[in-house]
């Protein structure tokens, strides 16, 4: 019998000594205990206005992201349970280690540990058995189910499997009737640890009958404690090398494009396809706005760049006459008027050339846009991937941004803003320069 008030409390106050999730690790628990049917939430991308200082894309868009609710609350906490009365079969994976083996005497609880319980992003790997190859490596873990997220081409039920603790440090995992990727009673064993600040999950395969989720699991995951609901940024994390999951500066729709090293104190706080920022996580704790990107302070990176006009309305109008390369659209923003410039020349980013643009907002310079609340505004580039509608990106009062456009293929141009408040920007540029430094961009294979 289910203790559902023992169980919400427990929820509620959380293991000893451990920070909460950020992405919900209590409320989809509840809803685990509620329903069966897909929770839904959304997200907007917010608009990049002087007056909020945000440096998200002016775009406001709503997508929907389904998460699979599995099993009940019970397996969340766990129980107690009988003890494995089966091996697991002669086909299964095994590793070689000594002590990989879980004693069957040992009492099974049910359900994941609770500060598993939530997304944890990894990298992208070929999956055998799979109708379509994954363009994204999520693992959802729900307390009594798990689930593993390859993408929008990839079934909703993808690798689904109860989930047990045969040991403290062991997940037992049986595949779901029905699932994709494995058959159905499929049951593996994979060893887990958590790295000091329970920001990275390294797994290691002991047994598992299923070749796909033996494929997949095994590796190093790390937690989306993201502020902005419904996606997948990493937000506040430890020292490590990291990669971008949805942000697609190729245009190819695949995981995992961007990667890099951070000192601590620092967070990634925004992962969509045209977008993705780096900032100190100081700052982005301490941001008023729903998704911690309302102040400015940090690197921003834009995919598809194009050089903008600005028009009386300030839409999105690409210049006419730019070449959509980085040369062309950095000689293009150093002749406009309203702005200072200070051309730094080329630098090697990620092994390849950027031309860089130090900018900032002249004094003299008064044109506003019609949301600008009568601060000026000066447009600079907009986005290939969002067209007329997907908004600009450009300069306010008190900003400074030193800018690097790179071309990553042809017709195709990255752009890296250090950017922030005018006072801050040479320590914003001292501190960054590793991070730059440790930039790689990795173009993924053709699709089919």
């Amino acid at each position: 019998m289910i203790d559902d008030q023992r169980i919400e409390q427990a929820l509620r106050a959380g293991p000893p000594d451990e920070r909460p999730h950020r992405q919900g690790a209590l409320e989809r628990g509840l809803a685990a205990r509620q329903a069966t049917a897909d929770v839904q939430p959304g997200f907007q991308i917010t608009v990049r206005s002087p007056g909020s200082r945000s440096p998200a894309l002016l775009l406001a868009a709503t997508v929907a992201i389904a998460i699979i609710v599995i099993g009940l609350i019970g397996g969340i906490l766990g129980s107690p349970g009988p003890a494995p009365t089966s091996k697991p079969p002669a086909s299964a994976v095994s590793s070689s280690s000594p002590t990989a083996t879980t004693s069957a005497s040992q009492s099974t609880s049910r359900g994941a540990p609770v500060q598993l319980v939530d997304r944890w992003v990894g990298p992208l790997r070929p999956v055998p058995g799979l109708a379509k190859a994954p363009t994204r490596a999520v693992l959802d873990i729900l307390g009594a189910g798990f689930r593993f997220d390859g993408g929008p081409d990839q079934p909703k039920d993808l690798l689904a499997s109860s989930v047990t603790q045969p040991a403290p440090d062991v997940l037992g995992l049986t595949a779901l009737s029905p699932t994709e990727g494995c058959r159905p009673f499929d049951e593996g064993t994979y060893r887990w640890s958590l790295s000091p600040g329970g920001t990275q999950l390294t797994v290691q395969v002991i047994t598992d009958a299923c070749a796909a989720r033996a494929a997949a699991l095994p590796g190093t995951w790390t937690h989306t404690d993201c502020r902005e609901a419904g996606t997948d940024c990493l937000g506040p994390v430890e020292a490590g090398t990291y990669r971008s999951t949805d942000f697609d500066p190729f245009g190819t729709r695949a995981s995992g494009q961007l990667t890099y090293a951070l000192p601590d104190g620092w967070a990634n706080s925004i992962d969509h396809p045209i977008n993705y920022a780096l900032r100190p996580s100081a700052d982005y704790r301490a941001d008023p706005g729903f998704d911690g990107n309302d102040t400015l302070g940090g690197i921003y990176f834009w995919a598809g760049t194009v050089a903008v006009d600005q028009p009386a309305d300030c839409a999105a109008m690409p210049a006419k006459g730019v070449d959509v390369s980085a040369s062309a659209i950095a000689d293009h923003i150093a002749h406009l008027d309203g702005i200072s410039v200070v051309d730094q020349g080329t630098r090697q980013v990620a092994g390849r050339t950027a031309r860089v643009l130090d900018l900032r907002l002249d004094q003299a310079y008064n044109t506003a846009c019609p949301w600008s609340n009568g601060d000026p505004f000066r447009s600079l580039i907009m986005f290939a991937d969002a067209g007329r509608d997907g908004g600009v990106q450009g300069l306010a009062p008190g900003e400074k941004a030193r800018i690097l456009f790179v071309d990553v293929a042809p017709g195709r141009v990255l752009s890296i803003w250090i950017d922030g408040d005018a006072d801050r920007f040479d320590a914003l540029v001292r501190d960054t320069a590793p991070i730059l430094d440790s930039l790689e961009l990795i173009s993924p294979p053709a699709g089919p």
